[in-house]
């Protein structure tokens, strides 16, 4: 019996991992409460794990004590509602517990990502907005990786992330594109031009494979090829919503001048 190749495992693996987390797509769906827990759990592993990477030793069970206690003013905001005042609390938090700065740069870029997408899904038709960005990043990542993997070619960025591609980053963008042409009409949203709703799509791609850039600059600051390895196929789950520390703060930034601009 003929064994599949190794990276025809992982890649099965990886889809795999991503089919289960779908849930948490549909627990964003139901807002409220449920989407503030999806929110803050998701950000204090993902806290978590940076901090775990920037403290040689340290004992997991102490870094998600603190990892919660740097989340803790985002629910905050998730329930009673994004102020200046909470956000300026988790920023103050994670300046002052992370360990290096390049772990206070992820730590401040995820708090800014949480935030985000809170402001987002306190907006008029948040909840659809937020399943648009996250059906555009997903192709992205998904268009990025096996096109990368099936063409290869000159490297991206090798000094930062050595298995990354221009080819696979074109594939993530025009994925990223048709994927925004197809989804928009089914969920509403509506465009006043066609080349808008495009470029939507591909600056959506590009600031997620930046974002995915950046974590990769983290690990390699530290030495680490994953971030953690409760994702199957993945890594961590900074290795797998990487794409959304920047996606989220320019995504909110749009929906916010648009929804003014459309006198909402």
């Amino acid at each position: 019996m003929a064994i599949a190749p190794p990276e025809n495992n992982h890649s099965k693996t990886r889809i795999l991992t991503t089919c289960a987390l779908i849930p948490i797509v549909l627990f964003l769906y139901m807002g409220g409460l449920f989407a503030a827990g999806v929110i803050v759990i998701i950000g204090a592993i993902m806290a978590h794990e940076v901090l775990t990477i920037t403290a040689i030793g340290a004992r997991k069970i102490r870094g998600m004590v603190i990892a919660t206690v740097v989340i803790f003013p985002a629910m905050y905001g998730a329930i009673y509602g994004v102020n200046d005042g909470s956000m300026l609390a988790s920023l103050v938090i994670v300046l002052v517990l992370g360990r290096s700065v390049s772990g206070r740069v992820m730590l401040v870029c995820l708090t800014v990502c949480l935030y985000s997408v809170i402001g987002i899904l306190m907006m008029p038709a948040g909840t659809v907005w937020l399943l648009f960005i996250i059906a555009v990043v997903t192709m992205a990542d998904s268009g990025a990786y096996f096109g990368g993997r099936h063409f290869g070619g000159v490297k991206l960025l090798p000094s930062i992330s050595p298995s990354k591609t221009w080819s696979g980053a074109g594939c993530g963008v025009i994925g990223a594109v048709v994927i925004a042409m197809l989804i928009a009409p089914l969920l509403g949203i509506e465009f006043a031009l066609g080349v808008e709703l495009m470029l939507v799509g591909a600056g959506l791609a590009i600031v997620s494979i930046l974002g995915d850039l950046l974590e990769s600059w983290f690990k390699r600051k530290h030495g680490v090829k994953d971030s953690g390895r409760i994702l199957p196929g993945h890594g961590g789950f900074l290795d797998r919503f990487d794409g959304y520390l920047l996606v989220m703060p320019v995504a909110y930034a749009y929906a916010a001048l648009r929804l003014s601009s459309m006198g909402g």
